[in-house]
């Protein structure tokens, strides 16, 4: 009798979830390597695949967010040293808009402050 849909489907996740194990350790281990660490501990190695996969899948976040010209305008002064008060006058807008534009940066971005995020956008060039 053959397997159910949800059989296969759950097996061919497993196999998945298992590739995907087993070239984050790779990836750990040959960035260890590269640094020079050839015989990382069972936690050296763990905290590396933690790491590695934070950056992998902040990267396509990030990468995928697309910011409003409004938003891109206020992470671009905010980069020059703005605060939010400078911010709002300068935009012409209210600051409760200002501060709701800023959460939807950060939102969006993943971040904690603006400080990080303006990081972020340029690190990723999301500002002209």
């Amino acid at each position: 009798m053959p397997k159910s849909r949800t059989v296969k489907a759950e097996n061919l996740l497993k196999k998945i979830n298992d590739a995907e194990v087993q070239l984050s350790e790779l990836l750990a281990r040959y960035h260890l390597s590269f640094i020079g660490n050839n015989n990382p501990s069972s936690k050296v190695l763990e905290h590396t695949i933690q790491l590695l996969s934070h950056i992998f899948v902040k990267a396509s976040i990030v990468l995928t967010a697309s910011l409003t010209t409004r938003e891109k305008e206020y992470i671009e002064l905010a980069s020059r040293g703005y605060k939010l008060k400078e911010i709002a006058k300068f935009l012409n807008i209210a600051l409760s808009t200002a501060k709701s534009v800023r959460e939807v940066i950060l939102q969006k971005l993943f971040c904690r402050n603006i400080t990080e995020a303006t990081a972020v956008a340029r690190k990723y060039q999301l500002l002209p």
